[in-house]
């Protein structure tokens, strides 16, 4: 037996206005939100609008360096010896190229917190005095990885803990932030 259904119903008046163009009002909205972040709610210290560095950015160059500092776990698991160190310098190049342009942004998105003038030469020098200490600071991860492998006797070995434990990646981030932190100091006030 074949059921029928029943007749549709006609449309409501209440919905029609969400189905005209412009339903969302948006010329108005865009407009208030202007007033608000230019006028009423501004967050600007001097009124010029500064280029915040790049959350994108950084983010790759986080993936870049833990991938040169770890390259068969994050970077591609099936280098060689042949070609593991082109694999490292060219990640390397790239994150510390972009790290480079990523403070010197910071550095005139802050502008008044650094030491006057400070120019894309100095980004460069700081990026330079920064990796100079990526090999002591794999070390340094070394032993953490460690120490998470002896104290978790779930954990079998030291892969597991390198790309499944999410405090291992924080640990990764924290150790370049602060060696970055400390690369920094001679450049801020004092």
């Amino acid at each position: 037996m074949k059921r029928e259904l029943p007749p549709a119903s006609p449309p409501s008046t209440a919905g029609a206005v969400s189905r005209l163009p412009g339903r969302w009002q948006l010329d108005r909205i865009v407009a208030e939100l202007r007033t608000s972040r230019e006028e009423t709610h501004s967050i600007r210290q001097d009124g010029e609008a500064r280029r915040a560095p790049s959350r994108d950015a950084l983010e790759a160059i986080l993936d870049g360096l833990t991938e040169a500092l770890f390259p068969r776990h994050y970077g591609q698991s099936d280098l060689d010896g042949e070609n593991i160190d082109y694999f490292v310098g060219n990640t390397l190049s790239t994150a510390l190229d972009s790290l480079g342009a990523q403070i010197h942004r910071g550095a005139l998105f802050v502008g008044d917190e650094l030491e006057p003038g400070f120019a894309h030469e100095e980004a460069i020098e700081l990026t330079r005095a920064f990796a100079t200490q990526l090999p002591s600071v794999r070390g340094l991860l070394i032993n953490d990885l460690r120490a998470a492998f002896v104290g978790d006797p779930a954990a079998r070995n030291f892969p597991e803990i390198l790309i499944g434990y999410p405090g291992m990646t924080a640990i990764i981030h924290h150790r370049l932030a602060h060696l970055l932190y400390r690369s920094a100091r001679g450049w801020w006030r004092a």
